[in-house]
């Protein structure tokens, strides 16, 4: 992550933290990681959260991912070798998730496209090719 963002990042992580009037280490046991990695998180570029960690900060704040992550940067501009490892790392931690986690992700997901970051996903009907369609 850009250093830059990574510091966004930590201080909207920071405020969320205080608004709700938790220490580090109380959101640390909330979200199952030590009070040293809520600080690292905070003070940005240090360490940043996994995608699975950054859901159960969200879910412990009580706070939509998107008041986290929106406008931090735009990942379809990184190279493509870089976007190849981060869409496998993604992946990784996508099968990590239980379905309420899975839920929030949607929903994050829905705000970025909502804000521009990127193309919403359309399904399409596959349609049969002429060798295998019906009459």
């Amino acid at each position: 992550m850009n250093p830059d963002h990574a510091a966004e990042l930590g201080n909207r992580l920071k405020e969320a933290r205080q608004v709700r009037g938790l220490t580090q280490k109380q959101l640390g046991r909330h979200v199952g990681v030590t009070a040293q990695s809520i600080s690292n998180y905070e003070a940005g570029g240090k360490a940043t959260p996994s995608l699975a960690t950054l859901l159960k900060i969200t879910a412990a704040l009580n706070v939509p991912p998107s008041q986290l992550l929106d406008n931090l940067a735009d990942l379809s501009r990184a190279p493509r070798s870089q976007r190849y490892a981060d869409q496998n790392a993604i992946m990784r931690q996508l099968s990590a998730l239980t379905d309420p986690q899975m839920q929030t992700l949607r929903a994050l997901l829905e705000t970025l496209t909502k804000h521009g970051w990127g193309k919403p996903i359309a399904r399409t009907r596959r349609r049969p090719n002429a060798t295998n369609a019906g009459p």
